[in-house]
């Protein structure tokens, strides 16, 4: 009678290469390795060695870099854990938007590019004149009504308003406009708010015509391209407009007052981040 021989064995009678595993790891426990073996395990360790040396000293510097300069997102928001959408539609949103209009054509003394010809707009870099021209503008004076004449006490709540200033002391610039044939397309793409701040994130593009043709730019100054269109044509494609970011800060009213205005800066099409 035929002894009953073990599964296992059969199949590792059938497979040598698996006894020759056996005696590898019969040589690995004893400590013989073979000379490729060493000389595998060497390479290896040098090679983890060399991109350790090349890769940690970038790690470090922007590790400490983004430590040493915090994005203007988080210092500007003091709970932005509570973000949140906000109806663009929205009487606060419409109302905290429409304070500030330096549309390009009859401007009061170049605010147009006061706003959108630089980088990013402070309240607290802007000039008085830039300021006050600002509130006599929301007090109805303009290229037909430069001489209207408004009170001390409307300056001072309208300054409260837009600024949180009290502007009712600074004397009342000499006012002048530009007048242009150009225009801007520009609107509210979306709104976001804090505990403590409001964002409206307009799009915007200055048109200039050239021929049967509008030209469109990211800013007054047109020297940056966006698209073109036929003047024949309406244009609606306002996704493809640069984007610009409006920051308001609550005050102890609840009013909402101007703190910044910044561009988006778009790295592609796909891909976009705040200066």
């Amino acid at each position: 009678m035929n002894e009953n021989k073990p599964l296992l064995q059969e199949v590792e009678e059938t497979f040598p290469f698996l006894e020759n595993q056996k005696n590898n790891k019969k040589e690995f426990k004893k400590g013989k390795l073979s000379k490729e073996q060493i000389g595998t395990i060497i390479i290896s360790i040098l090679v983890l060695l060399f991109a350790y040396r090349t890769f940690q000293p970038f790690y470090i510097g922007f590790k400490y870099y983004n430590e040493g300069h915090p994005s203007k997102e988080t210092t500007t928001t003091d709970n932005k854990k509570n973000l949140k959408e906000v109806e663009k539609d929205s009487i606060i949103v419409t109302k905290t938007y429409n304070k500030i209009d330096v549309t390009n054509k009859n401007v009061l003394n170049n605010l147009f590019n006061t706003i959108y010809a630089t980088n990013e707009v402070k309240k607290e870099t802007m000039s008085l004149t830039d300021k006050l021209s600002i509130v006599l503008k929301y007090l109805g004076v303009n290229c037909d009504n430069l001489d209207k004449e408004v009170s001390s006490e409307e300056i001072k709540n309208t300054s409260l308003l837009i600024f949180n200033e009290d502007l009712s002391t600074v004397e009342r610039p000499t006012l002048s406009c530009l007048e242009s044939d150009n225009f801007v397309i520009k609107g509210i793409k979306k709104a976001e708010a804090d505990d403590n701040y409001l964002y409206i994130y307009e799009y915007f593009g200055y048109v200039v015509k050239s021929d049967e043709t509008y030209n469109i730019y990211t800013n007054s100054l047109a020297n940056e391209s966006l698209t073109s269109y036929n003047v024949t044509e309406n244009f609606t494609n306002t996704d493809s407009l640069k984007e610009y970011k409006w920051t308001y800060k609550k005050s102890s009213d609840n009013n909402y007052y101007f703190v910044s205005v910044t561009p988006v800066i778009w790295l592609n099409k796909s891909f976009k981040l705040f200066k």
